[in-house]
């Protein structure tokens, strides 16, 4: 990799050497007592899609990770557990943000941990393999593909980290509800 700017990567990152990121998945499982089949909303590797029991995938947003030469990766720690019945709220905090980007050019390849395959993300990044700047994706481990980028262009890195450990509880009046139903089991 080299950079364009006073080499400032490469005071990081030496040519040649892996970096590594440890990052986690977000997923929001809900189990409701009258809605049995609700999908499991899950945020992985920039695209937030809901995974429904029969393995079907719907996508929410769309990808982040590489979008023409902006190439952004979001690290995401932390450990959070939630059950009840109330509402609540997630705070992400910024470990660190993307307050200036990286150019970087040179035999770049990123992979990121996914639960959705190659095929899926060749479909997700569409638009940047059609204008040349991702040439294929390839499944490089359970629960892992790479994308790999044209190495005549020249991109615009940006790397962040949010870590979630804390939820906010309602403040102020709640409405209570007056219906029952048959213990969930």
């Amino acid at each position: 990799m080299t950079s364009s700017v006073g080499n400032e990567a490469n005071d990081y990152w030496t040519d040649g050497a892996n970096r590594n990121k440890s990052t986690r998945f977000v997923v929001y499982e809900p189990r409701y007592s009258n809605y049995r089949e609700a999908p499991a909303t899950r945020y992985e590797s920039g695209i937030t899609f809901n995974r429904f029991s029969n393995g079907a995938n719907l996508t929410l947003t769309d990808q982040r990770v590489v979008e023409d030469d902006r190439i952004t990766l979001v690290a995401v720690s932390g450990d959070l557990r939630r059950n009840g019945v109330s509402t609540v709220s997630v705070d992400p905090e910024a470990v660190s943000t993307i307050s200036r980007r990286e150019r970087v050019s040179g035999e770049l390849n990123v992979t990121i941990p996914t639960t959705l395959n190659a095929t899926r993300w060749d479909e997700l990044l569409s638009d940047e393999i059609d204008d040349g700047w991702v040439n294929d994706t390839h499944q490089t481990g359970p629960n892992r593909v790479t994308i790999e980028l044209n190495d005549s262009r020249t991109y615009s890195l940006g790397i962040a980290a949010v870590h979630l450990d804390r939820v906010t509880l309602p403040t102020g009046p709640r409405r209570i509800s007056t219906w029952s139903s048959a213990p969930h089991r």
